[in-house]
């Protein structure tokens, strides 16, 4: 992969998930500097996960910051020590299955701790990147091809679903301001 000619910095919440590490190490990659935020709720191994998204690099420019999302003085200094360009905004439970198990938590990962995420990138001027999910839609009979203005169903499918609405209406009542 080349390098890029303008590194940035980012901070990745959910991290040490799929997407969050493989994102990481094509960052890693490109030449970019990584900081990774995840809570290790599913208990992953993290070291073993660290050392893949290196690629065997010992000092590639990477840190990873063991916080929940949630925790907003964490998240603050996680956030101040990092200095992001970008913030990119995995940290949240997934699925239908984790998110109708136990809906007060969802409810405070998926909206609480993700209004802290953009909150923090408001207050330090950090671009977001905020990845919805064509899970919204519901299951639209006869649609190959779902776009931005599809019109979505008028309940949402499960709570997965309603806090991925409820944050990207968050998101641009903030961007708005």
């Amino acid at each position: 992969m080349t390098k890029t000619k303008h590194p940035k910095r980012l901070f990745i919440t959910g991290g040490m998930g799929y997407i969050g590490s493989m994102l990481a190490k094509r960052a890693l990659e490109a030449g970019h500097t990584v900081a990774l935020y995840d809570s290790l709720i599913y208990e992953q191994d993290h070291e073993q996960i660290f050392d893949d998204i290196k690629g065997g690099v010992q000092d590639a420019p990477i840190s990873l910051v063991i916080g929940d999302t949630r925790n907003k003085e964490a998240l603050a200094k996680a956030m101040n020590d990092a200095k992001p360009d970008y913030v990119v905004h995995f940290g949240e439970l997934v699925g239908p299955y984790a998110c109708e198990h136990n809906p007060a938590l969802t409810k405070d990962v998926n909206w609480n701790g993700s209004r802290n995420v953009v909150d923090a990138c408001v207050e330090r001027g950090a671009s977001l990147i905020y990845n919805s999910s064509s899970s919204v839609y519901g299951n639209q009979q006869g649609v190959k091809f779902l776009k931005e203005d599809h019109p979505l169903p008028p309940v949402p499918a499960d709570n997965y679903c309603t806090y991925k609405l409820l944050m990207e209406e968050y998101i641009q009542k903030q961007a708005a301001e």
